[in-house]
């Protein structure tokens, strides 16, 4: 599950960085990739319940920071684990 899950972050940074009106960096902390995969694990779903953890707890709130201005082009915004759940900031 790693594995898929460095490949899925690799994916969304990518989708980030190349986004057409306000491209940013994302990176993640050893934290915070541990985080998504206690999240994401269910043997029962396997993958697929990795990418739902993705979009529910990585992916919509990176696009509420766009969509409220709080991330701009050109911005580094790393992403932490504060206990069980995720911190965005500004690098």
């Amino acid at each position: 599950m790693k594995k898929i899950l460095d490949l899925e972050i690799a994916r969304a940074s990518r989708a980030f960085m190349l986004h057409a009106t306000t491209p940013f960096r994302v990176e993640f902390s050893t934290g915070a990739k541990s985080v998504l995969l206690n999240h994401g694990c269910d043997t029962e779903y396997g993958a697929a319940h990795l990418q739902h953890t993705l979009a529910c707890e990585l992916q919509d709130p990176l696009y509420r920071l766009m969509a409220t201005g709080q991330v701009n082009a050109g911005d580094k915004i790393g992403i932490f684990a504060r206990g069980s759940e995720l911190v965005f900031r500004k690098c």
